[in-house]
């Protein structure tokens, strides 16, 4: 079956590990069809990855790599951007001078709410359910912002909460409902991020119970990453995210090529 990784770091991100081609190889190795890189791009002055991108350089080298594995995978150049309700204006402005054929994809995600980081002191001076409602309600302000093809990790915080306070979805319903609502109305798509089973977890981002719910509001996009930052991982456990989407009723995921969404059955083989 076509099976790509639609969320990737290299060393472009600043916290990625090694250079692109280190990626594919893996990617091959794993029996994928596709890679996706979706670098860091931030603007908040207090991230640890604000002004590394360099564009021009990491476009570079991914199109070396299409080179190299021409005909044997196919690589996207995507990005991953960071509150991007904030920043949105000068996201614009980064985009506008690059056309679709350039950039095929667009992750936007929640790291930070306020000026705390979501993996380091946010959720310390509240109650866990102090600390998801807010952080429902910035990724809520993100969605409404628009601009990006697919929702990241909807559910992140609970990699870092989840030892303290084990996210308990039904509780929070009523807001996770209106980032769904949100993202259905304005055609962003779903990722199911894989990274939560081998981070010990044992869960996608999101998990079932809010697939389902999306799924039932009639949503249709969802796309599969691993959210790799180093070439061991890419690939990971995407086969129970597929799992996990047929669990919720789904028999089609996508990946995006040239900004535009391309859908594929989930097949076994």
């Amino acid at each position: 079956m076509w099976l790509a990784d639609c969320h990737v770091h290299s060393h472009h991100s600043i916290d990625g590990r090694r250079q692109v081609h280190d990626y594919c190889r893996a990617a091959l190795a794993a029996g994928l069809t596709g890679i996706t890189f979706t670098e860091h791009y931030d603007l908040n002055p207090a991230a640890e990855g604000f002004d590394h991108l360099d564009f021009a350089r990491y476009a570079q080298e991914v199109e070396a790599a299409r080179r190299e594995f021409a005909g044997r995978l196919e690589i996207g150049l995507g990005l991953e951007l960071g509150e991007p309700h904030l920043y949105r204006e000068a996201i614009e402005t980064f985009l506008s001078g690059k056309s679709g054929e350039e950039v095929d994809f667009l992750l936007g995600s929640v790291h930070w709410v306020g000026k705390e980081a979501l993996h380091l002191e946010f959720g310390q001076h509240c109650s866990g359910q102090e600390a998801y409602q807010d952080y429902f309600t910035e990724v809520l302000l993100a969605v409404r912002a628009g601009n990006f093809h697919v929702l990241a990790h909807l559910d992140l915080l609970k990699r870092y909460l989840d030892h303290a306070y084990p996210l308990e979805a039904e509780r929070f319903r009523e807001i996770i409902t209106a980032i769904l609502q949100e993202t259905i109305a304005r055609g962003i798509g779903l990722e199911v991020n894989t990274s939560g089973i081998r981070q010990g977890l044992g869960d996608t981002l999101p998990g079932l119970t809010i697939l389902r719910w999306y799924r039932d509001l009639g949503g249709e996009i969802v796309t599969l990453g691993s959210d790799a930052h180093r070439p061991e991982d890419v690939g990971a456990d995407l086969s129970t995210g597929l799992a996990t989407l047929e669990a919720a009723g789904f028999n089609r995921f996508g990946h995006y090529h040239h900004g535009q969404v391309r859908m594929h059955p989930i097949v076994y083989t």
